[in-house]
């Protein structure tokens, strides 16, 4: 009787344990239905540490070039702005430039000039 008990408690236990085999081989995925509406926004997270520093820039130029072509009239005096010095000073002929030799400085400020066969004048000026 003891075996008979025993075999029926087994049987029990293999129907029960079938049919929970079968229930859970039924909870596989079906077919995919429609994506829903996106959900709000959420909150802004905290900003990131900060990069690395990037490579460096062209610089501005420090040399800045002037021309003046009022030679024939007044020989075309040129100066360079405070804060700034005249470099080079080229009266430009038809054919021919040379370097001014009519400089003069007046409260601090040098003026080039040019004669009147020259067409015009280029003077470099450089950042102090």
């Amino acid at each position: 009787m003891r075996r008979q008990a025993m075999d029926r408690f087994r049987i029990g236990t293999l129907i029960a344990l079938t049919g929970a085999a079968i229930a859970l081989a039924g909870c596989g995925e079906g077919s995919r239905g429609q994506q829903g509406e996106p959900g709000p926004q959420g909150p802004a997270g905290p900003a990131g540490p900060a990069g690395p520093a990037g490579k460096d820039g062209a610089s501005i130029s420090s040399i800045r070039t002037l021309t003046s072509t009022s030679c024939s009239a007044n020989g075309c005096p040129t100066a360079c702005d405070a804060g700034e010095a005249l470099v080079s000073a080229l009266c430009v002929g038809n054919g021919s430039a040379r370097f001014s030799d009519n400089i003069t400085v007046e409260n601090g400020i040098m003026t080039a000039r040019c004669g009147a066969s020259s067409v015009r004048i280029e003077v470099s000026c450089a950042r102090k």
